[in-house]
């Protein structure tokens, strides 16, 4: 079996800019906030197991400039060790593939 080159921009299509805002801008967190975060984290997560799974390669593009990735990374860990309590495993379980 051959393998597949997959491509992801970061900026959009794996850590859409809206969550980029909240993780980088928001100084309050709220409930949905919290599980939109996780949901994304997840769902990237999954994806690229599944691509590795199948024998894939994973490129990961992005226009910004170092550290912007593992900037958003690092608020996106420290926001959810903040907020356990505000996380809604129902919401989650219902919103990740």
């Amino acid at each position: 079996m051959g393998t597949n080159l997959w491509i992801f921009d970061y900026d959009n299509t794996l850590m859409p800019s809206y969550i980029s805002n909240i993780i980088i801008n928001k100084s309050k967190i709220s409930e949905n906030d919290i599980n939109e975060i996780i949901i994304i984290l997840l769902n990237i997560i999954i994806t690229m197991n599944k691509i590795i799974e199948l024998n894939g390669k994973i490129i990961i593009l992005t226009a910004a400039l170092n550290p912007w990735v593992y900037t958003t990374l690092r608020g996106a860990d420290k926001i959810i060790k903040e907020n356990r309590n505000l996380i809604n495993y129902k919401i989650i379980k219902e919103n990740t593939i």
